[in-house]
């Protein structure tokens, strides 16, 4: 019975209704105008065939199939994850989840790949971005949101930072056992982003910043003037498949 079950968030245990009560939370959560679940599925195109790329508890896909009616396939390779999406999201005729790669997918199925905060985990975001064109069919839309490491609160750390050979120190013996779910690997500004996903076969449809300036100490300046927003948390880019690019390991 789902009574009986224990689910695991990060690796820590929770109960059956713990885990419904925080999943019902962060349903609420993420409903904000400003939050970019709420943000990206306003560019997702209703009623279209989607990818959910690292569905992680399975929330966006729900929004997704819910307020777009979207047939949506959630994939991610955290077991943990998924049987939290199957138990508290649940599944229905359009809407699924499973445990996989997405190399285990057919080419050119889905008219859209959405990929929230997933890149920056990754150590080959080339390929990343490779098998995401690869499961597009020509003219599909990949959608794809990711930290902005131009931001205040980036260059604050940098400037806070007293002794920067302890700081990597500490780095280095941290990442000796990296967690791929929370550690970032990747960071790009908005303009190199542009140049590297434009190289692999996509074009260009839009840009919006998202969730705010964040500042020091945890606070967010949610509705900065416009010469500002390019300096956001949050970044989203919405890009068109026009060819396949087969890159190799050492491109």
């Amino acid at each position: 019975m789902l009574a009986d079950k224990t689910y695991y968030f990060h690796d820590q245990p929770k109960t059956y209704q713990e885990a419904k009560d925080f999943i019902d939370w962060y349903r609420r959560s993420i409903h904000r105008s400003f939050d970019r679940h709420m943000v990206i599925s306003r560019h997702v195109p209703r009623g279209s065939y989607a990818l959910d790329y690292g569905c992680g508890w399975g929330t966006f896909s729900e929004i997704l199939h819910a307020e777009r009616g979207c047939r949506v396939d959630g994939i991610d390779l955290d077991p943990h994850s998924i049987e939290i999406a199957k138990d508290m999201v649940g599944e229905e005729d359009g809407l699924s989840f499973s445990v996989k790669h997405i190399g285990e997918i057919a080419d050119e199925i889905y008219e859209v790949v959405l990929s929230t905060q997933v890149i920056e985990h990754t150590f080959n975001p080339g390929f990343y971005l490779k098998e995401c064109n690869r499961v597009l069919q020509t003219g599909g839309l990949l959608i794809i949101s990711l930290p902005n490491i131009i931001a205040p609160r980036y260059i604050y750390g940098l400037l806070a930072m007293s002794d920067a050979r302890v700081s990597f120190s500490k780095i280095s013996r941290t990442m000796k056992n990296h967690d791929r779910t929370h550690d970032h690997l990747q960071a790009w500004d908005p303009i190199t982003f542009c140049r590297l996903i434009c190289a692999l076969g996509f074009e260009f449809v839009d840009y919006e910043p998202m969730e705010g300036l964040p500042l020091p100490r945890g606070h967010y300046w949610r509705h900065p003037w416009w010469r500002f927003k390019n300096l956001s948390y949050t970044m989203m880019f919405k890009v068109r498949k026009y060819k396949y690019v087969d890159i190799q390991p050492t491109d």
